[in-house]
């Protein structure tokens, strides 16, 4: 058990030393950096394609306030629709499918000022909380 937290900590430090250190990390207009981890070769999505994304979120520290892996199949999204937060829409038009990347999601791209409130115990995200989303791109529905 112990070695398999510590092989979740090592990624998690390589994961986030690609996307704030390394030159092969891209930096959108609005941004968002992230880094390719694999290289789809699928289509990208269009604008109210349905997708379906594996996901894993995550505060700064390494916490992790959400994931697809949970339910053990990707979630079901449809682009612009409101349905995800901004940097979600933004970056999955860049994702060929099959791509999985990691991104650093300023505030004002995820949550902003308001937060993710849990209807059980408070926030789930606090109000102006950089994000850190490992996310795949796994199907486009048209």
């Amino acid at each position: 058990m112990a070695k398999w937290i510590g092989n979740i900590f090592f990624c998690l430090w390589l994961a986030l030393s690609a996307a704030y250190a390394q030159t092969d990390t891209t930096v959108t207009a609005s941004g968002i950096k992230y880094v390719i981890l694999q290289q789809g070769t699928g289509a990208k999505p269009t604008k109210n394609a349905q997708v379906r994304v594996n996901f894993t979120g995550k505060f700064k520290d390494g916490h992790i306030f959400d994931t697809s892996a949970l339910d053990k199949k990707p979630l079901k999204v449809r682009l612009g629709r409101g349905e995800i937060i901004p940097a979600w829409e933004e970056i999955l038009s860049l994702m060929q499918t099959g791509t999985k990347l990691i991104m650093v999601v300023p505030a004002q791209l995820g949550y902003g000022d308001k937060g993710l409130l849990s209807d059980e115990d408070g926030y789930t995200v606090p109000p102006g909380s950089d994000l850190i989303f490992e996310i795949e791109l796994v199907d486009i529905k048209k």
